[in-house]
């Protein structure tokens, strides 16, 4: 088969050199023709054999051989396959997508004509102007100039606004350089890769968003921000909501400042009293704590927890019933600094290198000490809610003494 094919080319050729040596071209023309058909018979011949009879390389790699769907099919699973076997998805990259150009096509198309209609009626305006200028003018230069002029301007015009749109669209591409990758970018920021102003990069952005030539973006309301993705509009709404909370709670702390200040001044006796009260057991709950961090003795560590337990539920009690105030006697004035004195006192003994009969005794006052001090604040509580209870079961008698004026007291009863 391979000296039959040989044979038929040797003699196509002889053909093609006896219509060259003879200058028939006609004769070139059909051998020329006779080459190309034998030559797509044989390639078609060839084609249908490897189909018709797969060797058994096509046979081992048959997958090769598959439909492109067959391949797509195969390849998705294979891609989900290692999609589990990684245990995450990879995230997409983001791109943000122009879905065009503003300005790109049209800037060129207005140049251009721009450009040919100053040419030929800026050209029609000099050629007609010149003679006009040395005072030669006729009703047919007066006329053309009447014409040229008005178009003159008008191309003018047009090939400005072009270069505007061109230049524009200029910038909306080195923006889009910028923006490829990201998530977001600052205003600040692509203004320093671009060498735009911020300015003018807003007012560019603007007419983007108006045209919606990029869906993806969005502004923020400061605009200092341009997002692209979901996960980052989140993310920006998330941080602003959490800013606004920082500023209302500063605002209210401020607020709270000032108010606490007027009092001090201006406030009324059982005010001023609340104040120092409130502002004095706060200064110690940080005493203690800090206290608390230094100290190692367990034993005197338990007795803190207990007396910031009591003091606590006290100070509560106190800020319900601020008229109660004066039942707290000299808590304020002198057990809380006296209570800290001991517990420094106590930070210092513990420090020291060697821990001699009189350090550990003293030692062991203070820890008594703080057991006496809770059993104190254990009832200066307690005398709290008996005035309370007191305040309520006056408030029960009145209300049984308001029932049986009216009436209602014995009804009641005999149910």
């Amino acid at each position: 088969m391979k000296d039959d094919a040989l044979g038929k080319a040797e003699e196509l050729l002889d053909k093609i050199g006896d219509s060259l040596d003879d200058l028939d071209f006609e004769g070139l023309s059909d051998s020329i023709r006779e080459s190309v058909d034998y030559i797509r018979r044989e390639a078609e011949k060839g084609y249908r054999d490897l189909i018709m009879t797969p060797s058994k390389e096509q046979i081992k790699y048959s997958k090769y051989y598959e439909t492109p769907y067959e391949r797509y099919k195969a390849s998705e699973k294979r891609r989900q396959e290692e999609k589990s076997r990684k245990g995450a998805v990879k995230k997409e990259e983001i791109k943000p997508v122009f879905l065009n150009v503003p300005g790109r096509i049209r800037g060129a198309v207005e140049t251009g004509f721009g450009v040919a209609g100053l040419v030929f009626f800026g050209g029609l305006s000099l050629i007609t102007g010149i003679p006009a200028l040395a005072g030669l003018v006729s009703a047919v230069t007066a006329g053309i100039l009447g014409v040229s002029l008005p178009f003159t301007a008008l191309f003018g015009g047009l090939f400005g606004h072009g270069r505007f749109l061109s230049r524009r669209a200029d910038r909306y591409s080195d923006y889009y350089k910028a923006f490829q990758g990201k998530s977001y970018i600052m205003i600040s920021d692509l203004a320093e890769m671009t060498g735009q102003s911020e300015k003018q990069i807003k007012k560019d952005i603007r007419t983007l968003l108006d045209q919606g030539a990029i869906p993806q973006m969005t502004m923020d309301e400061k605009e200092t921000c341009l997002l692209f993705s979901d996960e980052a509009r989140k993310q920006y709404s998330d941080a602003e909501e959490a800013r606004i909370r920082r500023e209302l709670e500063e605002l209210k702390k401020q607020e709270e400042q000032k108010e606490l200040e007027r009092k001090k001044q201006q406030g009324t006796k059982a005010e001023k009293e609340w104040i120092h009260f409130s502002e004095e057991m706060n200064s110690f709950f940080d005493e203690l704590q800090l206290r608390k961090q230094e100290i190692d003795a367990p034993d005197l560590r338990q007795h803190m927890d207990e007396v910031e337990v009591l003091l606590r539920q006290i100070y509560d009690c106190i800020e319900d019933h601020p008229e109660m105030i004066s039942g707290t006697g000299h808590l304020v004035s002198y057990y809380l600094p006296c209570m800290k004195k001991l517990l420094v006192t106590y930070e210092d003994l513990e420090e020291q290198p060697i821990q001699g009969d009189n350090i550990v005794r003293t030692k062991k006052e203070i820890e008594e000490s703080f057991v006496t001090i809770i059993a104190a604040l254990n009832n200066m509580y307690d005398e709290l809610f008996r005035n309370v209870s007191m305040d309520i079961s006056s408030d029960i008698q009145v209300m049984n003494a308001m029932l049986a004026q009216d009436g209602w007291n014995n009804d009641i009863r005999s149910r």
